[in-house]
C-alpha cells in the first residue's frame, strides 16, 4: 500500500492534510512520497536514516537538507493557517494586529524556505547544505545564496507580501479602524500611503475604507492564497 500523509505522516502532516494541504497544496504530498519517505525509516519510524545507509542507497546530504526544508515550510504554513482561522472566527480588537504580524512572519518564513528549496532542486548540490554564515570566518551561507538566487532569477516573487511584512516588523504602526467586530488596516500595497496617521485620525471616508483598507483576516487570507498558489504552481513541476 502506498504511503500517504493522512496515514503515514507525523502529528502535523496527518491533521493538516484535510485542513488545507489536500485542497491548497496537494503537491506537497507527492514530493513527500517520492523524495522524503525513502530517506526515512518507515514503516519502523518516521525519522531519517543514518548517513551511511543513505549514501549506500545513492542519497546525499543535499537530499536530507531538502527534505528538512520541505517539512519546515509545512510547519510555518500550519501556524499561519491556525492564526488565520483564529482571526476569521473571533471578534477582532486592536491588539489582534499582533496575530496578523505573526501570521505574516510565518507566511514569509515559508516563502524564504521555499525559494531556497526550489533553487536547490533546480541546481542540485550547488549550495552547501549545512554551513551557516559565520561572520569573519569565511563561511558561506548556502541557504541565503540559494534563496537570493531564486528571487533574483524569478523577478522577486511575492515581494508585495514581503514588503508589507517588513513594514510591520521595521516600520511604524499602521493606522487602524475598528467596526463590525473587525479591525481594518491598509491593504497589502497601501501601507506606505498611510504613514501619516492623521489621514485616518482626522477623518476618513467610507470609500477610502472600502478601497484602501481591509480586515485583518482578509489581509492574511490574501497573503495565504497568493503564497499557496505560488507554492503549488512550483511544486507540481518538481
Amino acid at each position: 500500500m502506498p504511503y500517504t500523509l493522512l496515514n503515514d505522516g507525523d502529528d502535523f502532516e496527518k491533521p493538516y492534510w484535510n485542513k488545507f494541504l489536500s485542497t491548497d497544496f496537494p503537491s506537497y504530498e507527492k514530493y513527500w512520497v517520492d523524495k522524503v519517505v525513502p530517506l526515512t525509516n518507515r514503516p519502523t519510524n518516521i525519522h531519517f536514516k543514518k548517513s551511511s545507509d543513505l549514501l549506500a542507497q545513492g542519497y546525499t546530504a543535499e537530499d536530507v537538507c531538502k527534505a528538512q526544508l520541505h517539512y519546515t515550510i509545512l510547519r510555518h504554513l500550519v501556524r499561519a493557517y491556525d492564526i488565520l482561522e483564529h482571526l476569521k472566527t473571533k471578534q477582532q480588537v486592536l491588539p489582534d494586529t499582533d496575530y496578523l504580524s505573526e501570521g505574516l512572519f510565518h507566511i514569509c518564513g515559508a516563502q524564504d524556505l521555499a525559494f531556497e528549496f526550489l533553487q536547490r532542486n533546480k541546481t542540485q548540490n550547488t549550495f552547501d547544505p549545512w554551513i551557516p554564515k559565520r561572520q569573519g570566518r569565511g563561511g558561506t551561507d548556502g541557504s541565503k545564496e540559494a534563496k537570493d538566487k531564486w528571487q533574483r532569477d524569478n523577478a522577486y516573487p511575492l515581494q508585495d507580501i514581503r514588503d508589507y511584512r517588513n513594514h510591520f516588523t521595521h516600520g511604524r504602526i499602521l493606522p487602524a479602524v475598528q467596526g463590525n467586530n473587525k479591525v481594518f488596516i491598509p491593504k497589502i500595497g497601501n501601507e506606505n500611503n498611510y504613514l501619516d496617521w492623521r489621514l485616518i485620525t482626522d477623518g476618513y471616508s467610507q470609500q477610502t475604507l472600502m478601497s484602501d483598507f481591509d480586515a485583518l483576516d482578509k489581509i492574511l487570507q490574501d497573503a495565504w492564497i497568493k503564497t499557496l498558489t505560488y507554492l503549488e504552481t512550483e511544486w507540481i513541476q518538481l
